[in-house]
């Protein structure tokens, strides 16, 4: 399967090293779909929610699951978190795996497992990872409507295209996506012409 397609089956899978980010990692967590799980992992260094948090978490449509690492000594919880990575990616072979961290010795999980062809990527929060939002062509053109000089119907379905076409890539952060999207453009419009689509876009690009 290509690596950026996201098909029926595939699950997207959070580990939330909470003693790392605490709440700060949790920060988008409301946009996630019932396809989604998240693992929270704490100790007792990183227990505690608040009543807006506590909501957030239970409003939200992805399963949540806690993990209280309960074993005394450094980077306990990072051991026990990066051994159920490689469980969970055992036990499913269609998802994609975030680590929610901003601690930077989960680089090697990650380089490891995508040495072995898992999906898997390292954000400090959820919001950066990027999400599946179908792009309408007659959304593109009523936000370069004001453009001067007007875009043409099929350079309004070449823009429309090139976001879907990024905005699928589910293995790289949202500012990765934003600047391959602006990449493509340049290239087919120019660095001027770029700036004026890009802005007017923004809304569609989260």
């Amino acid at each position: 399967m290509n690596e950026n397609k996201l098909s029926k089956k595939t699950r997207r899978v959070y580990f939330i090293d909470y003693e790392n980010v605490a709440k700060a990692g949790l920060k988008g967590i409301e946009e996630l779909s019932k396809r989604d799980t998240v693992y929270i992992f704490y100790s007792a260094y990183s227990n505690s929610l608040t009543f807006h948090e506590h909501e957030s978490l239970m409003n939200a449509k992805a399963e949540i699951v806690y993990f209280e690492v309960r074993t005394v000594g450094k980077n306990a919880l990072d051991f026990q978190l990066s051994s159920f990575i490689g469980y969970i990616i055992g036990q499913n072979e269609d998802i994609i795996c975030y680590i929610i961290s901003k601690d930077n010795g989960f680089a090697n999980v990650v380089n490891f497992w995508r040495t072995r062809g898992a999906r898997i990527q390292l954000v400090p929060n959820i919001s950066l990872t990027p999400k599946m939002k179908p792009v309408k062509r007659t959304e593109v053109a009523e936000l370069l409507a004001e453009a001067d000089p007007p875009f043409e119907e099929e350079e309004i379905l070449f823009i429309r295209d090139t976001m879907r076409k990024h905005m699928k890539d589910l293995t790289s952060t949202i500012p990765t996506v934003k600047n391959n999207i602006n990449s493509e453009l340049c290239k087919k419009f120019g660095g001027q012409r770029t700036k004026i689509i890009y802005n007017a876009l923004k809304p569609l690009i989260k």
